[in-house]
């Protein structure tokens, strides 16, 4: 029941709260700063930002600033062909 209540919340603050969301973290990515979301009511972390937390289905989030600092613990490395090269 919890997680379809989120749903609903999140349906009804529809695509604006988004990309404010996403607004926001991009703007603090030009300024050079790392940031992500906390849950006020579990406490847990996300990178990227989320909206609402999947762990205990809150949508009560608060900004947090990261050092930029932390170990990699994983990574992609992607080959994508130059454009006009896409067809072959």
């Amino acid at each position: 029941m919890k997680f379809r209540a989120s749903l609903a919340r999140l349906a009804a603050r529809g695509r604006n709260f988004h990309s404010a969301l996403f607004e926001q973290f991009a703007d603090e990515l030009r300024n050079n700063k790392l940031s992500g979301t906390k849950c006020k009511k579990c406490g847990e972390a996300y990178f990227p930002p989320r909206a609402d937390c999947t762990n205990c289905m809150s949508n009560d989030m608060e900004w947090r600033n990261y050092s930029g600092m932390g170990r990699l613990v994983t990574f992609t490395t992607i080959h994508a062909a130059p454009t006009g090269f896409e067809d072959m």
